[in-house]
């Protein structure tokens, strides 16, 4: 890093606090250089320091001349008044050091204002709330609401460190934010609808949220100014990665390979956007662009779920004594999921559907026709049975599918009688 910036002049000093999660008060020193290459020059712990406008002059000024005076220019940080105090007296031992304010800090506090908290507690609750969604679903099809439902926003990420054990670093992705607020405002009549007419299923502070005057039009107010903001994020990030930049095959199987790994293994999207994830890729494959988090969540994703669509029809084509497996479970956003699992003679198993029934009452009859759905969709006549738990109404639904196919066997899972058995005599003991 010294060699890097032996080199570089109008140098930014950028810095910032926070409290990890341990209680120690930890403060990070950047140095940023006119090309927009960014460097660690240290990262402090001041738990034992008064963090006076003084105090802070002196740990900035130690910083600045350990790179050198000379080449800075300026020191930008968050609005805090001891830090505004150290950023002056800064300035006034070295007039050609300029005190900037940070622009991301006042985007970041206009991005949580109490109508974003608002807008958040409404999306929380509607994602939560099983009749709620549902009916709120039932609204935007209705109403022909383009766009989809309700969206969340903010991600927290944990970065370990060696000294400082882990720090806690709340990222609020701002086009998420003008997501979370654009949702608000799209469904906005189905959400006054359900307030006038199903209120029954709301709680008293999201009745108060949707009652308040002016509530939607400062909401569209945010939004607006938000917009900009999304833009300029969105060209940035394209124009490091196109569509162009999967044409060639090696980029291709590299981005299927990585898909397959943020998928699979429930890797939080975000990482493909950090800098060491970066290095590590580049490390391994110099030539290998790194797709952005909007490209891999959309574009990729999407094309590698239609190949593996295709390859599992096409294994499928030549299969015969077929076993069709469900299982349901309630999700932790109070959704009801059912799977459906295709199984070869030989033990392969192929994932055909995740469906949310959560708008549908699980009678026999119902999930008769869904199992009829997909067994008629992979080939009736290569099927020969069903396995399931044994709950009421999926047994009912497997005779009745029997009944229709009398080809097609119903069966028990042995593993949910063995589980059952096993907490029966933990339970005696």
């Amino acid at each position: 890093m010294k060699k890097k910036l032996s080199n570089e002049t109008n140098l930014t000093l950028g810095l910032d606090g926070w409290t990890s999660p341990a209680g120690q008060s930890l403060y990070i020193f950047l140095i940023m250089t006119s090309d927009g290459k960014e460097y660690i020059h240290s990262l402090k712990n001041f738990s034992k320091n008064s963090h006076t406008g003084e105090f802070l002059k002196n740990e900035i000024i130690k910083v600045i001349e350990e790179v050198g005076a000379e080449k800075s220019c300026s020191i930008v940080s968050d609005h805090a008044s001891n830090v505004v105090l150290a950023k002056n007296l800064v300035s006034t031992k070295y007039p050609h050091i300029f005190p900037i304010r940070c622009i991301a800090h006042h985007i970041n506090l206009l991005s949580t204002t109490n109508i974003i908290t608002c807008c958040k507690k409404i999306v929380t609750f509607f994602k939560q709330s099983h009749a709620g969604g549902a009916i709120l679903q039932q609204e935007i099809v209705e109403n022909m609401i383009k766009g989809g439902g309700l969206k969340k926003y903010v991600i927290t990420i944990h970065v370990p460190k060696i000294d400082f054990g882990f720090l806690s670093i709340v990222i609020t992705r701002w086009t998420t934010v003008y997501d979370c607020t654009d949702s608000i405002i799209r469904c906005k009549n189905a959400l006054k609808q359900i307030l006038e007419n199903e209120s029954q299923l709301l709680n008293l502070e999201i009745i108060s949220i949707l009652r308040k005057q002016n509530f939607f039009r400062n909401v569209k107010d945010l939004r607006t100014i938000l917009l900009p903001i999304k833009k300029a994020i969105i060209n940035l990030e394209h124009k490091s990665t196109t569509l162009a930049d999967f044409t060639d095959d090696k980029q291709r199987r590299c981005s299927r390979a990585l898909t397959k790994f943020f998928v699979t293994c429930g890797v939080p999207l975000w990482i493909v956007e950090n800098p060491f994830f970066i290095d590590y890729s580049k490390e391994l494959c110099s030539g290998f662009q790194v797709p952005k988090r909007t490209i891999l969540f959309t574009t990729i994703i999407n094309v590698e779920t239609a190949t593996v669509i295709a390859e599992m029809k096409k294994k499928l084509s030549n299969e015969t004594n077929l076993t069709l497996g469900l299982d349901g479970w309630t999700s932790p956003a109070g959704q009801s999921l059912y799977i459906f699992l295709i199984m070869t003679s030989d033990g392969k198993e192929y994932i055909h559907s995740l469906k949310n029934f959560s708008k549908n009452s699980h009678t026999g009859e119902f999930l008769k026709n869904e199992i009829i759905k997909v067994i008629e969709e992979v080939g009736a006549e290569k099927s020969c049975s069903i396995v399931s738990d044994h709950a009421s109404n999926v047994v009912l639904a497997k005779n009745l599918v029997s009944t229709k196919y009398p080809h097609i066997f119903p069966i028990r899972c042995i593993a949910h009688h063995i589980n059952l058995l096993s907490s029966d005599i933990i339970k005696l003991n």
